[in-house]
């Protein structure tokens, strides 16, 4: 008998050798234009809960920007806010240097991304989003192919006006690729691992949104992409796909809105406890920007993991092909907290990311409007 999503075991095993003590991501962050706008458009759309905002942060006249974000040493972080989805947090950085990049990154510019968020009713979200100020793209609601079909299943890719990508799925009834396995994604609509959200988006926003599914990232080279997410951050390989697009219309480039002659060869699924990861590898196309972005240039980003012992973590990357930019530092104001640390790495083909530690909470999160995400605390402590 074929079993159903409910009936499978939703465990997660992560890759050989990761960091040790890793729990799963913390928090996505980017760099944004219009902090208000960025903020409106996660409240109003996906319902997220703003926790606080802190800022501005300079370099004092030194070198602090370049060793920590490896960023201009002129740059200001004129404000950090922090936003809370029922399994991810948001971190938003207002921030200027002299040559930031302006543009929002396309989602198939290399280290360009977008956001997956699942919904329970297609159809209803996406009669609220036209009601917004989002674009629909392509055909709007289609449905899922590959492994990733199944009864029921389809998603619609969108654009906010300042450049975000993101998509829509749904899949009730779990994909293709279930029939023939006891393990499955990561499905914020049937959270596994103990993951109870003690918050749920606010009324009026997108209906039946359950969560962020995935992200997706355009890389240069899928292996070498691959190997850092399994290898060092502990992700699951789950299987690959092969792109295309029909190369007589201009019907992908108008579903993801990019030149028509852009043609992604492959992508590899990925699971984190908490977030599936998806690598997509795409060719060069004109306009395509082949230079990953800055952590601080506009659509800049970053994942951050939560780690139990930031020591040990840093030891184990001595042995990575990573760069640990300017050590472990304590944590400030908003985020401090007894044996609070946090440090960003930098991977040689560009992806930026982080490590959190915060074992003891937060000094002031008595002060904060809701409760953060934390993937080390399960049963409901997120």
């Amino acid at each position: 008998m074929t079993k159903t999503v409910s009936q499978r075991r939703r465990t997660f095993t992560p890759g050989s050798q990761p960091i040790p003590t890793l729990r799963g991501i913390e928090h996505l962050s980017m760099t944004v234009a219009d902090l208000d706008e960025v903020t409106e458009f996660f409240t109003g759309v996906f319902g997220c809960q703003c926790l606080y905002t802190m800022g501005p942060f300079t370099g004092s006249k030194g070198s602090f920007m370049r060793r920590y974000a490896n960023a201009d040493v002129r740059a200001v972080v004129h404000h950090v806010r922090v936003l809370r989805s029922p399994f991810l947090n948001i971190e938003l950085f207002d921030a200027s240097y002299p040559g930031q990049r302006s543009r929002w990154p396309d989602a198939f510019d290399i280290g360009g991304w977008r956001l997956t968020g699942y919904v329970d009713d297609i159809d209803a979200a996406i009669e609220y989003l036209e009601r917004k100020d989002v674009f629909i793209l392509g055909n709007g609601k289609e449905p899922t192919g590959g492994p990733e079909a199944g009864e029921g299943s389809y998603a619609c890719h969108c654009m906010a006006s300042f450049g975000l990508c993101f998509e829509l799925v749904t899949y009730p009834n779990g994909g293709a690729d279930e029939a023939s396995s006891d393990q499955c994604l990561w499905n914020p609509s049937q959270p596994d691992r103990g993951a109870v959200p003690s918050f749920l988006p606010v009324a009026g926003s997108l209906p039946g949104f359950r969560g962020f599914e995935r992200i997706s990232i355009t890389v240069a080279a899928l292996e070498e992409a691959a190997a850092l997410f399994t290898d060092v951050l502990g992700c699951e390989p789950f299987y690959d796909l092969v792109m295309g697009s029909d190369r007589h219309s201009s019907e992908f480039g108008a579903g993801m809105n990019v030149d028509a002659r852009a043609e992604p060869s492959s992508a590899r699924l990925l699971r984190s406890p908490y977030l599936n990861i998806e690598l997509v590898e795409c060719p060069r196309y004109p306009g395509q920007n082949r230079e990953w972005p800055g952590m601080l240039d506009v659509g800049g980003w970053h994942l951050a993991f939560y780690v139990e012992d930031l020591d040990a973590a840093l030891d184990d990357l001595e042995r990575r092909d990573v760069r640990v930019l300017g050590g472990k530092k304590p944590a400030y104001l908003y985020e401090a907290g007894e044996a609070a640390y946090t440090v960003h790495c930098l991977a040689d083909f560009g992806l930026y990311f982080e490590l959190v530690t915060y074992p003891h909470g937060r000094y002031h999160e008595e002060a904060f409007s809701g409760r953060p995400w934390h993937p080390g605390q399960l049963g409901g402590a997120g």
